[in-house]
C-alpha cells in the first residue's frame, strides 16, 4: 500500500499544498529534536542543553497547533 494519493483524486491547490509541506518539514525537526533530548536524557548528559532544547520543542509543537487549526489554514478553495 503506498501513501502516495492518486493523482487525478488530489484537487488541492498548490498553496495549501505547499503550507501544509512546510509544516511537515517543522515537524520532522521537532521529531528529530525529541529524539536527541530522549537519547541525552537516556544517557544522563546535557541537562541544562537539555533543559533549553525542551522549551524550544515545546514552543514548537504549539506553533504548529496553532499552524495547523482548520481557522488558521491558508484561504484557498479547491479546484473542481
Amino acid at each position: 500500500m503506498t501513501n502516495q494519493p492518486a493523482s487525478g483524486n488530489n484537487t488541492a491547490r498548490p498553496e495549501i499544498l505547499g503550507y501544509i509541506a512546510a509544516r511537515q518539514t517543522e515537524v520532522m525537526i521537532l521529531h528529530d529534536m525529541l529524539s536527541a533530548l530522549e537519547y541525552l536524557d537516556n544517557e544522563g548528559a546535557c541537562k541544562n542543553e537539555c533543559t533549553s532544547l525542551i522549551m524550544t520543542a515545546r514552543r514548537m509543537a504549539h506553533d504548529l497547533n496553532v499552524a495547523l487549526d482548520s481557522v488558521n489554514l491558508p484561504d484557498v478553495e479547491a479546484t473542481k
